[in-house]
Order: structure tokens, then sequence, then C-alpha cells
């Protein structure tokens, strides 16, 4: 027989949390420091693991993966499902003989905006840690809360289950079923789930079962499976979770990648209910003083024997390999560390996480490189990882002021290259013994005039017109040879016939005559 924990009752210090049971039995609120250290996870580590067979440091690598320092953003995150459960409780007292959030004619208290803060949604980048972070907050509360009054009633303060991956509410139901009998050891999906119950009595049946156990929060997670829903799946699954706050006062979590962001945003009824105030949306870390914090805690964890200095250098490339996605950079460094444990090196450089990143992200290597590019257009493929709307894309990308952006950045590129073209003539030239101060106006005219030449083709010209204003056609003769080699090489580069560059150029070959390369193959 399954034994729950008791409730021991506290008193609460928010006058509108006091005298009910429910709340009372939550754990105390907590200030940052203390929540912190709850939920703060590190692994079991000694120094001289590092002296350990390579065979076996290589599983002692996993652990980083089980390093967990909340950010700020964390604490903030579980304050607000907190504040949603103590909120959602407000109204639901057992001791109450009628419940307020049932009935009409007793409303909540109208002091407080109750009802603002009873469901939320939580979208964030892929990889950024949405469910790790999720499950280290749950994992403060007991899930199951046995009460001797009234009824010996069992109290569940949270449920996680997952979206199904077609949206589907019947699924969504058996989901809950199940999971309710899972930790309570209760019979509720074969009572419930039957094969000939409509959908409509299956929902029914789910709020029914949360009002009895007195559900504290409800949380679905990869809520983006909802954009693969039939037609009208998605807003039907969603008027069910406003229907569930209306009805019972049970607060729901939604959790996704930002492709969810759109379903809420569709509805102005559940856009206010789910991305309003308390919403949540999580991108990637930025580089700065709290990605330092955030790498520094898990380069500990470290088994190579040589380890490095986190210098402000590595700490950039990593951020550059994984994008500032916490998932990422963890995995690169164990990568890393694999890769210098197996092949005897034991040291960690710049040169070692590219590798690591280049080689083992295999499936994030797009996603990652989209991030890494900024071109909003690649970016725009990976939809997990849009870190603003499509009216927000617009507005920064294709306004006015951007089109002027691009157009500046634009010609700085432009006139970059011509700088580039132009410089690496003139010391073609120079080497081929042409005085500097000859060569660069002839080139710098012959550019201007012809912005789409090459720098090969450039020298080429320039070298024509210098040699026939000083008359020199030996000198021609040899650096044309020299040229031709140029435009065969050019030609491979860049995937064209040598025919077409040659033909382009002004340079005409007998096939049966003595072109160099022939002569010397």
């Amino acid at each position: 027989m399954i034994k729950f924990k008791k409730a021991k009752y506290k008193k609460q210090i928010p006058t509108q949390y006091r005298g009910n049971p429910l709340i009372e039995a939550l754990p105390p609120i907590k200030d940052g420091d203390t929540l912190t250290l709850e939920m703060l996870k590190e692994p079991y580590y000694k120094k001289d693991e590092i002296n350990q067979p390579p065979e076996i440091k290589q599983y002692s690598l996993n652990k980083i993966f089980a390093y967990f320092h909340p950010l700020d953003m964390h604490i903030e995150y579980a304050y607000k499902i907190d504040m949603m459960i103590r909120e959602g409780y407000v109204g639901r007292n057992p001791r109450e003989k009628i419940n307020p959030a049932l009935s009409a004619e007793n409303p909540l208290d109208n002091s407080t905006d109750y009802d603002s803060v009873r469901s939320t949604a939580f979208v964030g980048i892929s990889g950024i840690g949405k469910t790790t972070a999720t499950k280290r907050i749950l994992g403060l509360y007991d899930q199951v809360i046995l009460h001797d009054r009234p009824d010996n009633c069992l109290q569940v303060v949270w449920l996680k289950i997952e979206c199904p991956h077609d949206g589907s509410l019947k699924q969504l139901c058996i989901s809950f079923f199940l999971e309710m009998d899972k930790i309570l050891k209760t019979d509720y999906h074969a009572k419930y789930a039957k094969p000939r119950n409509s959908i409509e009595e299956m929902l029914a049946m789910m709020t029914k079962v949360a009002s009895i156990h007195h559900l504290g929060i409800l949380i679905i997670d990869e809520i983006q499976n909802l954009s693969e829903a039939k037609s009208g799946g998605a807003e039907k699954m969603l008027n069910f979770f406003v229907s569930l706050n209306n009805t019972i006062s049970v607060p729901t979590l939604l959790i996704g990648t930002l492709k969810a962001k759109k379903l809420f945003q569709k509805d102005l009824r559940q856009g206010r209910r789910l991305d309003g105030k308390g919403g949540m949306v999580w991108e990637r870390l930025e580089y700065d003083e709290l990605w330092d914090v955030f790498v520094e805690g898990f380069w500990e964890y470290c088994w190579v024997k040589n380890q490095p200095e986190l210098t402000e250098d590595i700490l950039e490339t990593l951020y550059k390999e994984s994008q500032g996605i916490i998932d990422a950079a963890m995995k690169i460094y164990a990568l890393a560390q694999h890769s210098a444990i197996m092949d005897g090196s034991e040291t960690i450089t710049k040169e070692s996480i590219k590798i690591a990143a280049k080689k083992g992200l295999v499936y994030m290597r797009p996603m990652l490189d989209a991030l890494k590019s900024g071109n909003i257009e690649e970016i725009i493929q990976y939809s997990d990882i849009i870190p603003m709307s499509f009216d927000e894309i617009k507005s920064k990308y294709f306004s006015t002021t951007a089109i002027l952006r691009r157009n500046i950045k634009q010609e700085e590129n432009e006139k970059a290259e011509f700088d580039e073209k132009v410089y690496k003539a003139i010391n073609s030239l120079v080497a081929d013994g042409i005085d500097y101060d000859l060569a660069e106006p002839v080139v710098e005219e012959i550019a201007k005039k012809n912005p789409r030449l090459i720098a090969t083709e450039l020298s080429y010209k320039a070298l024509s017109r210098i040699n026939k204003k000083t008359k020199k056609p030996d000198k021609t003769t040899y650096s044309e040879d020299i040229i031709q080699l140029s435009l065969y090489k050019e030609a491979k580069e860049s995937e064209r016939t040598v025919y077409s560059l040659f033909t382009e150029n002004g340079i005409t070959l007998n096939p049966l005559g003595d072109f160099k390369l022939g002569k010397d193959a």
C-alpha cells in the first residue's frame, strides 16, 4: 500500500491564504537565496577522478548534465509557479460548504486579480532548459498530500503530462487518467477512458477528477504539438484549458518551444488568458555576466588532467559555438573532454571546442548555424528558434530604418571587396617589377570603370596598359603567361570553363600551339 505525505499546516502570512488547508499544507514561501540553494544540484565530484583510466572517465562525463545552477530567470519562474498554485486554491477551501469558484453567487475576492495569474504560457528556444527547470521547481513540492480532514482527501499539488503529438484531446484525457493512476494507484483510466466514451464525456470526467483531488496546477509540456492538430483541434484544446480555469479554478501552465507562441496569439481570449500577465519567453542567453556565471558553474566538472583556465577567449568561443543555448554549451564541453580523454591529449583548447561543436552536434548544426549567421531567412526555416513574432521581425528587419541600415552595410561590404581586389592587383604588379606609384592609379581607374573584374583580370588589364605606355613588349609576353596561369586557377576555383574566362579577358590560344601549361605537362 502506498504511503502519502501527511499534511503539516503552516500559518500563512498573506491574509488571503489563511485558513485554507490546501495552501497551508504547501511549503512556506521562500526568499531567493533559499530557493537557489534548494534548486541547486551539484553532482558528486572529486578532483582525483582525473587519474582514473580513460574508459572509466568517459562515463563520468554524464555528471555534467546532472548539474543545475539556478539563474535569475529560474528563480523568477519558481515564484510564478508557486503563485499560480496558491492563487488557484483561493476560493477552493474544502472547509467551506460552498466553493465560491463554482458559484456565481459567491465570487472571488475582487480586491485581488486572481484570474490574471491563474494560467500562463511558458515558451522558449529549444535546449534552453525549460523542462529541466520545471522538474527542479516541481521537486520542491510533495506531489500528493494526505489530509485527515475532510474525509482523508488526497491533494494532488501538481500534475504534468505531455501534449499528444497529434494534438488529440482524447489522448490528452487518457494521459491525464494514466498519470493520476500512477501517482494515486487508482483506476480512473479503466473507468473513464473506455473506447465507447465520447471526448466530451472524458473531458467532463477529467474535470471531475481534478476537482476531487484538489489539483493545484496542470502542466502541459510540448504544447507546440498542437500546431499539428487537425483543423479546429488546437482551438478546442485551448478552450478546454480556459474552461478548466472557469469552472474549478485549476491553473494551467502550457510549456513549449517558440513555435507555440503563435497558437496563443490567434485568439484574443486565449491570448489574454495564456500569453498576458505572467507569461514568459526564454530566448538564448546573452553574452554577458550571466553567461560567465553559467559556464563557471559546470566548468568545474572536468576530468582532463590539464584543465585550462576559463579565459575570456574560451568563454567567447563556447558562446559562439553554442549560441547561448544551455543544452548545446554543456554538450560541447562534455564532447571536448571526451575527445581529449580518449586521444590522450588531456586538455581543452579553443580549437578542440570548435571541433567538438562541429562533429558532435550533428542534429543541432542547422539550428546553430542559422543563429550564428544572423540571417533572418535562414532562421525562419527553423520555427523553434525564431526569437520574435512575425510582426516583430517585420518591424526589425523590413522597416524603412532597417532597410537603410542594410543598404549602408552592403555599401561598406562592397567597398571592402573593392579595396581588397585593388590591393591584390597592385601587389601582383609590384611582384612583376612594376613600380607601386605607377601601378596604383592605373589599377584604380580600371577597377572603377569595370567593378565586376576580379583581381587577376585587373592586374592583367593594368599590366597591358602600362606596358603599352612604357613600350615593353617582352614584359607583356612574360606577364601574359603568368596571367594565363592565374586565370586557369581562377577558372577551376570558380567552376567556370578555362575557355570562357580566357575569352572574356581577350586571350586567344592556338589549339595546336604553345600554351605553357600544355608544354610543361
